[in-house]
């Protein structure tokens, strides 16, 4: 399934060349373009509306009759992604497993082992109970934490310059914008994922704040995010001792 802006472009293409034809015909490609663009209109417009009984029928067929593995795998995704977004959380595991044994050329695999880190972390924050830092704390920070694509910077500061433009990296080439046209008619929302990495280097904690009205599936998108992260050493104090810190990622979902 496509974002918004593709599946115009991939529309007004065809117009274009159907006009240019001598002969006013449909092909199966055509076909089975239009048929893919529908089917996103109807699961959107079914999950927006609160009807997802009748979105996961639709799921459902897809997986149990379609021929075409893509689909399959898509449709899979995208179930085990309602689950996850709705905290049934045992269904989503049980999905991603499904999806993983179908997933032949592991092209989902980066997605689902992202979203399975992401539940662990989620397990693991019940069983802290959360301390309030003091200012005193941020003001110790010395140096940011080390991702394993800034392993070569050698300052303080280039660390935090690739933390950032990593982190920013991760979202503009990992954030699955079909999502959004999936399950949701919002056109803007803005998202606060706010993240702690222990002392350890693991991120230890997750918690979205929404701007506009909260939307679970493009909050577990956006939080996913944070979930691809590889740290290979956490913050550092004055006295260049390991220390937590916490962090704010904000991400803005927009359609034209």
């Amino acid at each position: 399934m496509k974002n918004k802006s593709i599946i115009s472009l991939a529309v007004a293409a065809f117009f274009v060349i159907a006009c240019g034809s001598i002969k006013n015909t449909t092909t199966k490609e055509e076909k089975k373009e239009s048929n893919q663009v529908e089917e996103v209109k109807d699961l959107r417009s079914l999950f927006s509306q609160g009807d997802s009984q009748k979105a996961l029928n639709i799921l459902n067929e897809t997986i149990s009759k379609s021929k075409d593995s893509n689909q399959v795998e898509e449709a899979l995704y995208l179930k085990g992604f309602y689950f996850h977004a709705n905290d049934y959380i045992t269904a989503a595991i049980d999905v991603y497993d499904e999806l993983d044994e179908y997933d032949a050329d592991n092209s989902y695999l980066t997605k689902t082992s992202s979203l399975r880190k992401l539940m662990d972390i989620k397990e693991s924050m019940s069983q802290v109970t959360e301390k309030k830092d003091s200012l005193e704390t941020f003001l110790m920070i010395k140096s940011f934490p080390t991702l394993k694509e800034c392993g070569t910077s050698n300052t303080d500061n280039l660390l935090r310059d690739c933390f950032k433009s990593t982190v920013n990296g991760i979202v503009v080439n990992n954030y699955d914008t079909s999502i959004g046209e999936t399950f949701t008619l919002s056109n803007f929302n803005r998202i606060y994922v706010n993240y702690e990495i222990n002392d350890q280097g693991q991120i230890s904690s997750i918690k979205s704040i929404t701007r506009n009205t909260y939307n679970p599936y493009l909050t577990l998108e956006a939080e996913r995010m944070v979930a691809l992260l590889n740290i290979i050493k956490p913050a550092m104090n004055q006295d260049d001792e390991p220390m937590k810190i916490k962090v704010s990622l904000p991400i803005t979902y927009r359609t034209q």
